[in-house]
């Protein structure tokens, strides 16, 4: 962390400071809060913070990690590292808890970018330090989240100085692996979950859970209708008329199930079925 902090206060050489003013716009007040900026020996800004939002935006030309340019955005709580290739795609961002001295910052994560072919449709990788998890994120060309998948680095001992992670070699565990689906109206479809769990110190897996959410969109003035699924199995079921009139059927296990009728958003019918056969009806005011 010492590199940063030593590479701002070797460019910058000019600097200057405002008294808070305000100004007059008819009868309104505007108050401008004060502020400080650092110039580079080329006389370009180099940081600009204002009190009030105790934030400061600083740009530092060259990185000696990356052939092209480096923006860091500072706070009391938190210092952001966004380093860009020399085409300006980002390739990766560094995340840092702040502390009185630069030498008592701590990393919170990493997130690196890949692109295909330098289009619109990214990779993303996040490792986060302070849980203990490494995720990754697949978008489309829309900028549509499609896949996340998380895992367990516990017992990898990564250190925040490892700036370079070979990710094919990792032995990470997946605990988490979301999916999703779009029509062409970029209206979600589909959205599952599964989540996996393991043996205790091991990589063998102890259990696994899924669930989906499926949605259709019949009528252009209701919500989706929805049908929920947990391990493959129906649990819910919910199909719009309009947008406060709906019917709700929660399944059980043992062919046992609940039809809610839902009128202008207040419960107005509930029957309970066992194996298609109607056991007991409620009205509701």
């Amino acid at each position: 962390m010492a590199d940063v902090t030593a590479d701002v206060a070797a460019d910058a050489e000019t600097s200057g400071d405002s008294e808070e003013r305000t100004s007059s716009d008819s009868d309104n007040k505007v108050k401008i809060p004060k502020y400080e900026y650092i110039l580079d020996e080329s006389n370009s800004l180099h940081i600009h913070s204002y009190e009030d939002e105790n934030v400061e935006y600083l740009t530092v030309n060259k990185s000696k990690f990356v052939e092209g340019r480096t923006v860091v955005i500072f706070s009391k709580q938190n210092l952001k590292r966004f380093y860009y290739d020399k085409d300006f795609y980002l390739e990766h961002v560094e995340i840092w808890k702040t502390a009185e001295k630069a030498a008592d910052y701590k990393i919170k994560k990493k997130i690196y970018y890949e692109y295909e072919d330098k289009g619109l449709a990214y990779k993303t990788f996040e490792i986060d330090y302070e849980n203990e998890l490494y995720t990754e994120y697949v978008y489309s060309e829309k900028k549509l989240l499609l896949e996340k998948t998380e895992y367990d680095i516990k017992d990898l001992n990564i250190k925040p100085e490892d700036r370079t992670i070979d990710r094919n070699k990792m032995q990470k565990k997946m605990i988490y692996y979301y999916l999703y689906k779009y029509d062409e109206k970029e209206r979600i479809l589909m959205e599952s979950e599964t989540h996996l769990e393991y043996y205790k110190n091991s990589v063998r897996e102890k259990k696994r859970n899924t669930r989906k959410n499926i949605y259709e969109y019949i009528r252009v003035d209701c919500p989706p209708s929805k049908t929920f699924f947990e391990n493959d199995v129906l649990r819910l079921k919910i199909v719009y008329t309009s947008k406060k009139d709906y019917v709700q059927n929660v399944y059980f296990d043992n062919d046992t199930y609940v039809r809610t009728e839902f009128v202008n958003a207040r419960k107005h019918l509930e029957v309970f079925y066992v194996s298609g056969e109607e056991k007991l009806r409620r009205t509701y005011d």
